[in-house]
């Protein structure tokens, strides 16, 4: 199973648990299945194995999407910290999802945060904007920190 740092390119999102993050949030509305890190052990025991001729990314990808019995992954552990109930929540594919942030928009001071989240919130219907450099525009003499915070 090929293992991938850019959460498009997969069909499995495997986390040890469900702890809310950029990558999850994009595995979510990129429609993949979530699971705990046990999946491959699950894959491993299953009864029937294939093997893929060349397998890159993209083969094994489509080959897993044609299958109709693979094991459903067991849904990763609840953080206990968690500030919202997660237990009702369905982690299987929901192609809703992609609109998740329909008609919001993100606003960002920083480049780097930016660059960042911009990926996973327009794949989900959102859009991002970037400020100007917020401490330069603050030291400027014709603007002042009230000014700011009035904004």
């Amino acid at each position: 199973i090929p293992m991938v740092e850019n959460v498009e390119e997969c069909t499995h999102l495997l986390v040890p648990q469900l702890d809310v993050t950029r990558k999850l949030v994009h595995g979510l509305v990129s429609g993949c299945w979530l699971g705990a890190l046990d999946y491959i052990q699950q894959i491993k025991v299953h009864p029937y194995t294939h093997t893929v001729s060349d397998p890159t990314v993209a083969r094994i990808s489509e080959y897993i999407q044609n299958l109709e019995y693979m094991p459903v992954p067991q849904r990763p552990e609840l953080p206990a910290n968690s500030p919202i109930d997660l237990s009702n929540v369905s982690w299987l594919p929901d192609r809703r999802r992609q609109h998740l942030f329909d008609a919001k928009m993100f606003v960002f001071v920083d480049k780097t945060q930016y660059d960042k989240y911009l990926p996973v919130i327009k794949k989900s219907g959102g859009s991002c904007v970037m400020l100007p450099n917020v401490e330069e525009w603050v030291q400027s003499p014709n603007h002042s920190t009230s000014e700011l915070e009035a904004q």
